[in-house]
């Protein structure tokens, strides 16, 4: 991504808002605000209870409590809210809030490391280690160092990190994988394959491999998934498995009862429940906007186009196709953004592009209180609109070297 203006896209349109000593210098701003607000949110704490009561670090303590379950030989009780209280209750007493596991037993891999930690050890050592394969995966790319600070103060990255939440790990294996594609397909499968945690990337990734006759990578994806289900059936048995399914039913219920803040949600299905929609006809809207996003990313990644616009499409369509995606799951915007950047710097921006870029670049930090206080949920139609970018790019562009780094 790099900061110095397009001479020759300059030359044609005149200079641009959104120039680069903006793009430096705003993001810095925003890394400052974010670390004061970051302190003042610890120190206003109380043990590790936020101000709001919460468990400090949020998601991260279902994702202990499940970790110290597993160590303990009741992997299966991650899905029953009581025994998963408990265990929070465990690490953190009087907390009450009660959280959904809507993750499959693979991902208790995962976490099993930051189980053998105490609480606030274990969850340092989480956001390091999301946080940090986020940025160095997409640094890579980079074609200057002063973009860095793009990365690094994306909201939607800084979203997820203060809900401990687990997309600053699934944009890294995923840019990761698509940075290695061309190369290194086998090495991209088991990249992608690691991210099976998320059940929406593994199953769009191994689609997008297919329709792009990846098929050395789509093998590796494959064989990794399988990997990681044999270990996991070694480590745990059936029983959380047995588990997971039992709990879909109840997790569907949750979600159309509304038991959920529909505003945290960013789906076409939350978009329209915040609507006052019913369950039926949100479902059937949420429907249509998956067949939508899955035919783009079909046909985008049969294209001869550049792996990292393919890549950015298939980021976009993550965001859409699920009913239970939350405003932290905009991390995801990111290696669209990214990729999308470097098609603009590279070839020439096309207009209103560069407007395009800012808005879901900063988006992910008001997508819940707006939607909140007006009852639009944007994010969506954001998604779509930066989709289309990418989808006009990828119908006029010719065969070339990836972009994905």
């Amino acid at each position: 991504m790099s900061l110095r203006q397009d001479a020759e896209t300059d030359k044609q349109t005149g200079c641009h808002w959104l120039t680069a000593e903006r793009l430096r210098v705003y993001p810095q701003i925003l890394l400052v605000v974010f670390g004061l607000a970051t302190l003042g949110y610890v120190l206003a704490s109380e043990g590790l209870q936020d101000p709001l009561g919460k468990p400090l670090g949020t998601y991260f303590s279902p994702f202990h409590a499940g970790a110290r379950l597993a160590l303990d030989g009741e992997a299966a009780a991650i899905y029953d809210p009581e025994h998963l209280l408990a265990a929070q209750q465990a690490a953190i007493p009087g907390t009450d809030d009660v959280f959904l596991w809507p993750l499959p037993p693979v991902f208790l891999l995962l976490l099993l490391p930051f189980g053998l930690l105490p609480y606030v050890p274990g969850l340092i050592a989480w956001l390091t280690f999301g946080f940090a394969g986020y940025a160095l995966s997409l640094s890579r790319a980079l074609t200057d160092r002063a973009g860095i600070w793009a990365v690094l103060a994306f909201p939607g990255a800084i979203v997820c990190a203060l809900n401990s939440q687990t997309g600053l790990l699934a944009v890294a294996l995923l840019v990761g994988a698509l940075g290695q594609l061309e190369r290194r397909p086998l090495s991209a499968g088991l990249l992608l394959g690691l991210a099976g945690f998320r059940p929406e990337i593994a199953v769009l990734g191994c689609l997008a491999l297919a329709a792009g006759a990846q098929w050395r990578a789509l093998a590796a994806t494959l064989a990794t998934l399988a990997g990681l289900l044999l270990i996991c059936f070694a480590a745990f048995g059936a029983a959380p498995w047995l588990a997971y399914r039992d709990s879909a039913p109840w997790l569907a219920e949750v979600l159309a009862e509304g038991w959920l803040p529909w505003f945290k949600l960013v789906s076409v299905y939350g978009s329209a429940r915040l609507l006052s929609l019913g369950a039926a006809p949100a479902v059937a809207l949420q429907a249509v906007a998956a067949v939508l996003a899955l035919a783009a990313l079909v046909w985008a990644w049969r294209r001869p186009a550049a792996v990292a616009l393919k890549g950015a499409v298939l980021a976009c369509v993550a965001l859409l196709v699920s009913p239970l995606t939350f405003y932290y799951d905009l991390v995801l915007l990111a290696p669209a953004l990214l990729w999308l950047a470097l098609e603009g710097r590279r070839h020439g921006w096309r207009p209103r592009e560069r407007e395009v870029l800012a808005a879901a670049w900063a988006f992910p930090l008001i997508a819940s209180p707006l939607a909140q206080a007006t009852a639009l949920q944007l994010a969506p139609l954001i998604t779509a609109v930066l989709l289309l970018s990418l989808l006009r790019r990828i119908g006029h562009q010719r065969p070339e070297m990836p972009g994905a780094g």
